[in-house]
């Protein structure tokens, strides 16, 4: 929220803030294959980024996640 606060942009914009990682231990490719089948898919990047786009956020912003959810997960 900081960043969008310091950031020079006017008017609304909207951004998905989120972990770059689920917190599923399942892969992506086996919960969209069981959840949506037949729903076309594009892997992501590894097992279990995030599905959300995020991308925005990064570029506007700078934003950078500060955990994963893999790493609670483990604990």
């Amino acid at each position: 929220m900081a960043l969008s606060l310091k950031s020079k942009m006017k008017g609304h914009h909207q951004y998905l803030i989120a972990a770059e990682d689920t917190c599923m231990r399942t892969s992506n490719d086996e919960l969209v294959k069981a959840c949506f089948p037949g729903v076309e898919y594009t892997p992501t990047a590894t097992p279990n980024s995030t599905l959300l786009s995020i991308e925005k956020a990064k570029k506007e912003l700078g934003f950078k996640p500060a955990y994963k959810w893999q790493d609670q997960v483990q604990k």
